[in-house]
Parts: structure tokens; sequence; C-alpha cells
């Protein structure tokens, strides 16, 4: 899942999922809609997450799916911290006690496409949203990931399509502008 973590399952409304689902299926952007009678939430939410990373973007490189799919999308991605906080959080809750600390997987210090793009835009201003792609994609590269632009665009273009919809940025002459 281009190195993003999702939420927990007992965190996804199913009532919310089904709902986004329906509206992905109707907005037609989708080439098979998703049949949800028989399968999981778990099942639901791949297949939610990859309609949604299947709908492609428009000429000028503009993700083309509706913002309400954008929005739900991005409350499914937990940022890494949110997830580490929860883990200690389990771990305080189960009382056990270790004597030994935790290792931490190589993985677990990297962080996810889309959490380096939305940082990427954070630390740019007045940036071309091509020159945005190249600094995640090296941003990514830098941080032991592979590179990819194709999928550095995709993270940059969802970011910015969500941040423009709350209002937090915007596009004037071609270049991102923060409000």
């Amino acid at each position: 899942m281009m190195g993003t973590k999702l939420i927990e399952m007992g965190d996804i409304k199913f009532k919310e999922l089904a709902s986004e689902i329906k509206r992905l299926n109707d907005s037609g952007l989708v080439e098979q809609k998703i049949n949800a009678v028989g399968k999981t939430k778990e099942e639901l939410v791949d297949l939610f997450v990859k309609g949604v990373q299947a709908i492609p973007d428009d000429s000028e490189g503009n993700w083309t799916g509706p913002d309400e799919i954008a929005k739900y999308y991005m409350t499914l991605l937990a940022p890494v911290a949110e997830v580490k906080k929860k883990a200690v959080a389990v771990d305080k809750q189960s009382k056990k006690k270790t004597t030994e600390p935790k290792k931490k997987d190589e993985k677990d210090k990297k962080k996810g496409r889309l959490e380096l793009a939305a940082e990427t835009i954070y630390n740019a201003n007045n940036v071309s949203v091509e020159e945005l792609i190249n600094m995640a994609n090296d941003q990514y590269v830098a941080n032991g990931g592979s590179d990819n632009v194709k999928e550095s665009g995709w993270a940059i273009k969802m970011a910015i399509r969500v941040l423009t919809s709350y209002q937090i940025l915007t596009i004037t002459d071609g270049l991102i502008v923060k409000l």
C-alpha cells in the first residue's frame, strides 16, 4: 500500500466504509464495482483503497475522484507517530513489564511515501507540483525507500487535493501557496 499504514480496523466504522464504497461505486470511476456482500471489513478496506488508488489523474496530473472519497481515504491512513502512540498505549494496558527494550524494525524507522509527501508540502512554499513530486521522491529515497516518481506523484497529488479542499493551501500560477 505504498508504505502507508492504515488506522486500526477497530477504529473504522463499517457504516461509513460502506457509504464511501457506495459513493465510489456510484462515481463511475472504478472499472469494476466493489461487491461488499460476504466480505470482511479488512477485505472491504483493501478493495476501497485499491479502488481509490486506481482512479486516474486528469491531463494536468490531478486526481479526478470526488473530494468526499479523498477525505475519507485520508482518514483511513494513520500517521506513523499515531500508530506508535497506540502501540505504546496497548503495551501499557497489557501491564507487561519487559526487561529488554524492544528492537525496532528498520521498516518502523521509515516514513511512508504519503507522510513524506505531506512533510514536503509543509516545508515548501511557492513551489510547482512537479518540483514537489521530485522533492518528495528524493526525500523518500533518502529515507531508505525505492525511487518511484509515479508513486510520489500520486502521494503529492492526493495530499494537495485534501489540503486544498480544507483550504490549507491553494495553487496560484501553477505554484503551491500555503494559506
